[in-house]
């Protein structure tokens, strides 16, 4: 009986290959869209973060040295300390940089106002965070 059920299996037409092949593209298209989407709330909520981070250094250098930063860079490279002993550390630590420049977790640049020291992202869609 085995036997007779090997023979008569036929094998796959064309149709249904591209069939397989259909639905194999869709899965993979619908997984990526899907991982953007997840990606992409997952770094506006990182910059929310980051942005929270900048402006506290900002105030906190305002506090100390009554004026504000020349630009956002200088927070990473100026050190303060509260206690002569302690060790200096700077004004924000952990950002990502590229060529010098703070960038938010989109690869743009943070845009700073020196008048009012204040700081938003250039990614659009982020700017009036």
């Amino acid at each position: 009986m085995d036997e007779n059920v090997v023979k008569a299996k036929k094998p796959r037409a064309k149709y249904e290959w591209v069939i397989i092949a259909v639905v194999m593209v869709a899965a993979i298209v619908i997984a990526f869209g899907i991982y953007t989407k997840r990606d992409s709330a997952q770094k506006g909520k990182l910059l929310i973060s980051e942005l929270s981070n900048i402006r506290s250094s900002i105030s906190l250098y305002k506090t100390l040295n009554k004026t504000n930063p020349p630009n956002i860079e200088a927070l990473t490279e100026v050190n303060y300390s509260f206690d002569r002993g302690s060790p200096a550390r700077p004004y924000l630590e952990g950002v990502t940089t590229n060529d010098g420049k703070i960038v938010d977790p989109f690869g743009h640049t943070y845009e700073y106002n020196t008048s009012n020291a204040w700081v938003t992202s250039s990614t659009k869609g982020y700017e009036n965070w």
